[in-house]
């Protein structure tokens, strides 16, 4: 049982973010997020004929070209834009993907104690970065699916640690599938997440001679009953169970990628550096957003993307190397990362850290193919889903390192600067 000293960093993290997204909620303008609009359009569209609206194939920034998208964030919020007056149920709906914010902080710091003991300076260290990330706070500002999507994702990365630092029981087992379909009905891209999950705990009960496939079964048989009515929609609606050609169709129409710029000579250097450009400055919350960030720094500019400002290059340059420096000591630490506890069976860091990075590269995956095809895969959110092994990893290794402890308080000084000039200033969203 964790003390009540224990849980200080949570109850410091989780007011600490519920103060500055309820600022950023508060002061940013409607709209002023990315797609934020086009999201409010499904719930308003739910709300007024009761039922799902149907994907027609708008490109943005036509109305209903998130119509596309999973239901299950759009229905949680349809009673807030059903009951309250016009001008309020907006913000409100903010709120609710605060709230979807504070809890992914609360399994981070439950992975974080599972990983690197109760009470840990790593624990504390893991915990207060996912509070101060910028990129966290602007998803958890604005109404948009990631919120909630990045929440399913910490679960199931959360779960499969479990399921190796642990004995797999029956109930994390069945808890697997029901966050697997209820992913599925949150954001496509936790279908495949969800197949990952079930796929690590298999081979987590492999190991302990149990036959993996018997003990999914009810998993999975769970997620698909959440997710087969979407699936069947999708499939009789639009001739696929994603509606991922149709929507492919529309969204190279208004952000074309490299797949539509290569053949006219656009040099593939120059988008890759583009792109790297962007998502870190996003990740970081850079001026604020990456509408801004984009007209900033022009990332496709022939001479290389450029800050207004060269005093910018100070911050931006501690947002790429405590990563990195936490990336490596993590690294060079590998073999003494086991934290056994008395009252716990021994377990395998290891297995956790690979089974992790196969699931960080398989959504890196699905967003590389994205990014190529569409340049707004760009932005950071569409990597919210891995909050939970980017910032353990980044964090358990900068509290290991020597001088780790200088640099987290330097790197998150630059996150909190980040984020008060947002709320004071650039007053936009990731």
């Amino acid at each position: 049982m964790t003390t009540s000293s224990g849980r200080v960093p949570l109850i410091g993290a989780l007011l600490l973010y519920f103060l500055i997204v309820a600022a950023l909620i508060a002061v940013v303008p409607w709209s002023a997020a990315p797609d934020e609009a086009a999201h409010a359009q499904y719930i308003e569209a739910i709300v007024s004929s009761h039922a799902l609206p149907v994907f027609n194939g708008q490109s943005p920034p036509n109305p209903g070209y998130e119509f596309h998208q999973p239901p299950l964030f759009y229905l949680a919020a349809a009673p807030l834009w059903a009951i309250l007056p016009p001008g309020i149920e907006n913000y409100a709906t903010r709120v609710l993907s605060l709230v979807f914010g504070l809890l992914t902080i609360w399994i981070v710091w439950n992975a974080a104690n599972l990983i690197f003991g109760r009470g840990s300076r790593a624990s504390a260290f893991c915990t207060l970065g996912a509070a101060l990330s910028p990129l966290h706070q602007g998803v958890g500002a604005s109404v948009n699916n990631d919120a909630l999507a990045g929440l399913w994702s910490a679960c199931l990365f959360y779960l499969v640690a479990r399921a190796w630092l642990e004995t797999p029981t029956r109930k994390l087992i069945i808890m697997a599938g029901v966050v697997a379909g209820l992913g599925a009905l949150t954001k496509l891209t936790a279908l495949p997440m969800g197949l990952w999950a079930f796929i690590a705990i298999g081979a987590a009960l492999s190991k302990r001679g149990e036959r993996p496939i018997p003990s999914l079964l009810p998993a999975l048989v769970i997620a698909l009953l959440l997710a087969a009515p979407m699936l069947l929609r999708n499939q009789f609606l639009y001739g696929d169970p994603f509606a991922y050609v149709l929507f492919s169709r529309a969204a190279t129409q208004g952000t074309p990628g490299f797949a539509d710029w290569g053949p006219q000579g656009f040099p593939l250097a120059t988008y890759v550096r583009g792109m790297v450009w962007q998502i870190l400055g996003t990740t970081w919350g850079f001026f604020g957003g990456v509408n801004n960030f984009v007209k900033l720094t022009g990332p496709l500019n022939a001479s290389g993307p450029r800050f207004p400002d060269p005093l910018w290059l100070l911050p931006f340059s501690v947002t790429v190397f405590a990563p990195l420096m936490g990336i490596w000591s993590a690294w060079k630490n590998r073999d003494s990362n086991e934290v056994q506890d008395d009252e716990e069976e021994p377990y395998d860091i290891r297995s956790v850290s690979l089974w992790w990075a196969a699931g960080a590269s398989l959504l890196f995956v699905l967003w590389v193919s994205f990014a190529y095809a569409h340049f707004s895969g760009g932005q950071a959110r569409y990597l919210h889903g891995l909050m939970v092994p980017i910032t353990l990893l980044v964090a358990g290794g900068l509290s290991r390192s020597r001088g780790g402890v200088i640099v987290s308080v330097l790197l998150g000084i630059v996150m909190l600067g980040l984020s008060l000039s947002n709320i004071i200033f650039w007053k936009t969203l990731v």
